[in-house]
């Protein structure tokens, strides 16, 4: 457990509660957004489903955290869905699918982008 607490940056929550691991918070009041979400992300790992879906699931988090958090899932087996409103960290998934879009009617509001950009 610590090893996936620390792949998200969050060990540091271990050390500053009294009682460690036996800490009992309201960790909604305690963590902020950015450690409740990379707390979310260190419970995937810990579980290591085969894939995730993801739904703005590290919104508060800045670009380059954010993208180490991305790939940690996908080094400890992983394959992230990732769906958000913004596009961001498009380099960062073999696919992409945008929905919603004001485009030709053929298209029928939606488009793919077929790129073999890989997870680095």
């Amino acid at each position: 457990m610590r090893k996936c607490l620390r792949a998200v940056g969050l060990d540091h929550v271990l050390t500053r509660e009294p009682d460690g691991w036996f800490a009992r918070r309201s960790w909604g009041d305690v963590l902020t957004l950015e450690e409740q979400q990379r707390l979310c992300i260190a419970r995937l790992l810990y579980h290591q489903p085969a894939f995730c879906i993801l739904e703005d699931a590290t919104s508060t988090i800045s670009a380059v955290p954010e993208s180490h958090l991305h790939q940690a899932l996908v080094d400890w087996g992983v394959t992230p869905l990732a769906l958000s409103s913004a596009a961001s960290m498009p380099s960062q998934h073999c696919k992409q699918l945008q929905v919603g879009l004001d485009l030709e009617a053929d298209s029928a509001g939606w488009q793919s982008d077929e790129s073999d950009v890989l997870l680095h």
